[in-house]
């Protein structure tokens, strides 16, 4: 009995060494990717903390500048103030004012604002009134707020002579104190907000902020950006831009004295480069999880190639197995009687006959096997295609069912043909003639006893359906499309007594997509079976060309007369089952 194949699973040993070296690898990735991870972390956090120390250097040389101007500006304008009021009474505000200039020059400051005042005011710190106010915005009332604030802030911090305060603009003051060293009167001056914001731009711009020997001769606001704030005023942003929350910064803050300015500076990323050495490197996490998602792609997919080369091998080995099997048995019986003729034992004349039927038989079988297996093969090649030219459809089914008439008498099954007599398709007639062996083999190979096998041609929208029906158990509709695939078979025929290769339903939709056309299965229309049905391109009515050539007709062509139906019993002159086998050889299974 001819042995019907299995695909089995690869070997558990072989899969399991494949998953041990991809998760070895996969290991090793991770190794490395975390390798260099921690490098680019370590290399990152360091220069990080010496970006972050540049910017507590650039903070506290800004601070150190601001408080040495403001010190000087108060010593330059009221250092004479207290020297003045012991000597000679209080000095006139102009004489207060007229410092202002040498202030300015004393720092080299240009600083406009702070040569124009909006006034300028004596006020006693003991009763709180203002004694003198001058100034071209002089107010009275706000003067008053101005000498309170001052009594205030003196009170607090007895011992502070001279002060500077944020509000809505800048008041610079000095306080005298009397005989027994308690605040007497306060001398102050008020300038508008711009001459903080002079005086800011004058000590981040005009004296750098960081050594040479780390910042070279780059000008400071390509290196460092200076934010000053204090007061109810927005931040003074000396510099453009905004750095973001990864910047490395540093914070100071000013004395009360001198307005508990607050100072922000922090190291611009694009000077990384200049002032560390290697810049600072950018996050390694994308290239850590590149390398990964790299590995487990290249892991993946070599372990898929490997595993499709092995079932591959697996399916090679199986294929052969079974093809070789369906040749033994054909082979045996041609051997067999062979020799029973030369040894002379086929006395009659019956013997004899009965077995060159028998010979004949097989001869077929062999050649339906090998005819199949080269078409396969052929269609894997992919090899061009000949020239298309007219096949006349009943002359090649006739042809097809004489062929198997002597194959099936032991089914004594009957062939029902029905096409019209002048049904053409566009194409070679040797690949529509293989179509028809595979179809009608695979119908005969799986349908009962006695049953009725269908062979219907029709022509529709330019197209010429040949359908070839028969009584079998048919074909599920989940497996319809996995049957056309090589050397697939259906569950319920892996172990059964069917031989089969899995290629014939192959080579059919292959023959039939070559020529322009499409297969596919469907129900029977008569009861129970399966109705394969192979649509083609339909030749141009009309005589054939010099060359044998034909065009194909255009789609919405009218059908062809009804068609003439012919019958033929498979059955005459058959061999009893003990002399003879199955129709075919390779046959694909459903």
């Amino acid at each position: 009995m001819p042995r019907a194949f299995r695909i089995r699973p690869p070997a558990p040993a072989s899969t399991t060494l494949l998953a041990v070296f991809l998760v070895v690898m996969l290991a090793l990735s991770c190794g490395v990717a975390f390798q260099a991870y921690e490098a680019a972390r370590s290399h990152r956090t360091t220069a990080e903390a010496v970006l972050s120390d540049y910017a507590g250097l650039a903070a506290t040389e800004y601070a150190r500048i601001a408080r040495e101007d403001l010190s000087r500006l108060f010593d330059v304008v009221f250092d004479e103030v207290p020297r003045r009021v012991r000597e000679r009474g209080m000095p006139e505000l102009r004489e207060v004012e007229w410092e202002l200039d040498d202030a300015a020059r004393a720092i080299r400051c240009r600083c406009p604002s702070l040569r124009e005042p909006r006034f300028l005011l004596v006020g006693d710190l003991r009763d709180g009134s203002v004694l003198e106010l001058d100034g071209p915005e002089a107010d009275a009332s706000r003067a008053g707020e101005l000498v309170a604030l001052v009594r205030e802030r003196a009170l607090e911090t007895p011992g502070e002579r001279y002060g500077l305060t944020v509000l809505d603009e800048i008041l610079l003051h000095a306080v005298v104190a009397d005989d027994a060293d308690r605040p007497a009167l306060v001398y102050a001056i008020l300038l508008p907000q711009a001459a903080l914001a002079e005086l800011a731009r004058d000590w981040y711009t005009e004296r750098p902020l960081l050594p040479p020997a780390i910042a070279g001769e780059a000008d400071p606001d390509s290196t460092v950006r200076i934010v000053v704030a204090g007061g109810p005023h927005e931040p003074i942003r000396l510099s453009e831009g905004d750095l973001g929350t990864g910047a490395p910064r540093s914070l100071d803050t000013l004395e009360t004295r001198y307005g508990s300015l607050r100072i922000e500076a922090s190291i611009r990323p694009e000077a990384a480069d200049r002032l560390v050495i290697g810049g600072l490197p950018s996050s390694r996490v994308p290239f850590a999880l590149g390398l990964l998602a790299l590995t487990l792609a290249v892991g993946v997919a070599g372990l898929w190639e490997v595993r499709r080369h092995h079932n591959l091998a697996r399916l090679r080995d199986d294929f052969i197995s079974s093809v070789s099997h369906e040749l033994r048995t054909p082979l045996t019986q041609i051997r067999m009687l062979a020799e029973l003729q030369v040894d002379g034992k086929l006395r009659t004349a019956e013997e004899r006959a009965r077995a060159n039927r028998v010979v004949a038989r097989e001869a077929r079988r062999l050649t339906h096997l090998v005819e199949n297996i080269l078409q396969f093969a052929r269609a894997r090649a992919t090899r061009p295609a000949g020239p298309a030219r007219r096949v006349e459809l009943a002359s090649c089914i006739e042809e097809v069912v004489e062929s198997f008439r002597p194959l099936s008498g032991a089914d004594a099954a009957t062939i029902d043909v029905r096409t019209p007599p002048d049904l053409e398709v566009l194409g070679e007639r040797e690949a529509v003639r293989r179509i028809l062996v595979n179809l009608l083999d695979n119908a005969l190979k799986y349908g009962p006893g006695g049953q009725t096998v269908r062979i219907e041609g029709s022509a529709r929208d330019g197209m010429v359906c040949l359908a070839v029906e028969d009584e079998g158990p048919g074909v599920p509709e989940g497996a319809r499309e996995a049957i056309w695939a090589p050397y697939h078979r259906l569950p319920r025929d892996v172990d059964s007594a069917r031989p089969g290769s899995g290629v014939g339903l192959a080579v059919v939709r292959t023959l039939a997509n070559g020529l322009g056309g499409r297969a596919w299965v469907e129900e029977a229309t008569h009861g129970g079976g399966a109705r394969f049905v192979v649509e083609l391109p339909r030749a141009e009515a009309g005589p054939p060309s010099g060359d044998g050539r034909a065009s194909v007709a255009p789609r919405g062509a009218a059908a062809d007369p009804s068609p003439t139906p012919r019958q033929g019993t498979a059955g005459a002159g058959g061999l009893p089952a003990a002399e003879g086998g199955s129709a075919l050889g390779a046959h694909p299974a459903r």
